[in-house]
C-alpha cells in the first residue's frame, strides 16, 4: 500500500467529499453529543427533555471546545484524502473493524485506568443527572463525550486507514446511539425481527443502557460500541438484571 490514490471528485455529478464529508460531520456531533444534549423518550416520562436550555454561562467553553475537536476531525478527513494510500478491497471493512475493537480496549481503558475515569465518570454522571433533570452541561462532559472521538481520529490518521472506514464506523455509532438512548427500549417489540437483527447486528438497547445506568459491575462490563461480540469473547459482557 505504498502509492497514493484519490477519491473520484464527483458522484453522480455531485462533490464525493462532500458527500462523505457531511455524513461524517453529522455523526461526529451525534456521537459526541449524545450523552448531553440528546432528546430522551424516558420509561416512565413520555415528555422530551432538552439540557441544552443550562447552558448560559458554559457556552463559549463548550462552543469552542466542540469547534476545535471538529476542526481536528476535519484536517484528519482531509489529511486522509490528500494522501490517501492505494487501498485493497478489503481495506474499509478491515478498517470498521479495527477501529470497533480499537473503540472497545479504549472504552475498557477509561474504566480502568485513573486519569481517564475522571473524564469518562462525567457520561455516567451526566446520564443519570439528565434522567433526574439536574443536568448543566460544562466543558469537562463535552470533553468526555468526544474523547473516544479524538482517540479515534488520531488512530485514523497515524495508522493511514481508509476513510471511508472511519466514515462508516461514526455513522454506525450515531445510528446506535440514537437507537439505544434516544428511542424507547424495544421500539419494533420485543421479539420483532427487527429487533433482534438489531441485537445481533449491533450492542443491544438491554445492554448499552444496563453499562449506563447500572450500578457497580454493571458499570464495569458492556464496552462494546457497535459490534456487539467483543464483550462476549473477551469476557465483559452482562444484561441488565
Amino acid at each position: 500500500m505504498s502509492t497514493e490514490s484519490e477519491i473520484p471528485m464527483t458522484v453522480f455529478g455531485l462533490p464525493a467529499l462532500g458527500l462523505i464529508l457531511l455524513p461524517y460531520l453529522l455523526a461526529v456531533i451525534v456521537n459526541g453529543l449524545y450523552p448531553v444534549m440528546s432528546w430522551r423518550i424516558w420509561e416512565n416520562n413520555n415528555s422530551y427533555y432538552w439540557p441544552g436550555k443550562k447552558l448560559q454561562e458554559n457556552i463559549w467553553k463548550v462552543v469552542s471546545t466542540i469547534v476545535l475537536i471538529l476542526m481536528l476531525t476535519v484536517f484528519v478527513f482531509y489529511f486522509n484524502t490528500k494522501f490517501r494510500l492505494n487501498y485493497p478491497f478489503w481495506a474499509i471493512p478491515f478498517t470498521l473493524v479495527l477501529i470497533d475493537f480499537a473503540s472497545y480496549l479504549f472504552h475498557l481503558f477509561c474504566h480502568r485506568t485513573g486519569p481517564f475515569w475522571k473524564f469518562h465518570c462525567h457520561l455516567h454522571r451526566s446520564f443519570e443527572e439528565m434522567k433526574a433533570d439536574k443536568f448543566v452541561l460544562t466543558q469537562p462532559e463535552i470533553i468526555a463525550g468526544f474523547l473516544p472521538i479524538v482517540f479515534r481520529s488520531l488512530l485514523s490518521f497515524f495508522l493511514r486507514l481508509p476513510i471511508e472506514g472511519l466514515v462508516i464506523f461514526e455513522v454506525l455509532f450515531a445510528v446506535v446511539n440514537i437507537y439505544n438512548f434516544g428511542l424507547k427500549i424495544a421500539l419494533f417489540g420485543s421479539e420483532s425481527f427487527l429487533t433482534r437483527l438489531f441485537n445481533r447486528l449491533f450492542v443491544s438497547q438491554v445492554r448499552a443502557q444496563a453499562h449506563i445506568y447500572g450500578k457497580g459491575l454493571e458499570k464495569n462490563k458492556n464496552f462494546g460500541q457497535v459490534i456487539p461480540y467483543w464483550d462476549s469473547f473477551f469476557g465483559t459482557d452482562l444484561e441488565s438484571r
